[in-house]
């Protein structure tokens, strides 16, 4: 059974060392920690981000006659407790596609697995696959909105679909951004990354069934990947 932190967090005994493996990267003036958890934090306002999660994905391929393991949306569910458990957010900002498709079980059991965490704020940037009617974001504490601008950084699921604004550094997430790494022995790996340019950064898919595209960066890029348990820039 998954523990419920809710009187750690009341005391806000906010950790503010990286976790081990992750990297802190400084953006406009503000640090945020780049998670080897494929998750992203800003410990100035203890705010998570998290993108693309697509929880109901495995279900909905079983409904339609592909075996996929239920242990997928519990391995989702296990990876963000130990995120609330080390960082404990105030906020929890979810950068689209949170649900993959129309309602099934593994959304009760998510909005089941929230209702463990009273004191975050949990808040969503719908994506395109964000297809719930509303009532189900609000019946699991989920504040769902179209995007979510700041003075100096904007927040949005799809970064192709922005309006220009040179003003505000964006963070999204949409295409679940991978590279291929290569090693002497001519082996190769694609792993996913976090994928920045001087107008934003694209965020990893946190899901654990959600698949990976493969980028092309360009050369004044800054590619971090996720290297096991470690993030690393290459």
């Amino acid at each position: 059974m998954i523990p419920n932190f809710e009187g750690i967090l009341s005391y806000r005994k906010v950790n503010k060392t990286p976790p081990q493996g992750s990297l802190s990267l400084p953006i406009l003036g503000c640090e945020f920690w780049l998670l080897p958890q494929k998750a992203l934090f800003r410990p100035d306002d203890n705010l998570l981000i998290i993108s693309d999660l697509h929880i109901g994905k495995a279900a909905h391929f079983r409904k339609h006659g592909i075996a996929v393991p239920a242990l997928v949306n519990r391995n989702n569910f296990w990876n963000l407790s130990g995120l609330f458990d080390y960082l404990l957010p105030e906020r929890v900002l979810f950068l689209g596609d949170l649900s993959h498709s129309d309602f099934n079980a593994e959304w009760r059991d998510f909005a089941d697995f929230l209702a463990l965490y009273p004191a975050i704020r949990f808040e969503l940037v719908t994506g395109n696959h964000d297809i719930l009617s509303p009532e189900y974001y609000a019946e699991a504490g989920i504040i769902s909105l179209p995007a979510l601008l700041e003075d100096r950084y904007g927040f949005i699921h799809d970064g192709a679909a922005r309006a220009e604004d040179s003003s505000r550094f964006y963070f999204s997430g949409h295409i679940h951004p991978a590279v291929r790494l290569y090693g002497k022995a001519r082996q190769s790996a694609r792993v996913p990354c976090f994928w920045m340019n001087p107008d934003g950064m694209v965020l990893p898919a946190f899901g654990d069934f959600t698949g990976k595209h493969t980028i092309e960066p360009a050369k004044s890029d800054r590619v971090f990947v996720i290297a096991g348990n470690k993030c690393l820039e290459v």
